[in-house]
């Protein structure tokens, strides 16, 4: 049986940058922070802000299909 060597020079990206990219893609998707956005107690605001971002996105792809 053969051995496929991985390289060495390729590092795993840690928790904490994981999570800052994670909260960088929600802040340019949603316009809210992703503690706000897995928030189980949102405020109106941050729900209004995210309802709007979908209805943008949902307009933005349906005019692509006409």
């Amino acid at each position: 049986m053969d051995i496929i060597p991985f390289s060495s020079t390729h590092k795993e990206p840690s928790a904490i940058e994981r999570a800052k990219r994670i909260d960088a893609m929600t802040k340019e998707r949603f316009g809210v922070s992703a503690a706000e956005y897995y928030s189980h107690n949102r405020t109106p605001e941050v729900q209004k802000k995210i309802d709007r971002a979908l209805q943008k996105e949902t307009l933005f792809y349906a005019s692509k299909h006409n």
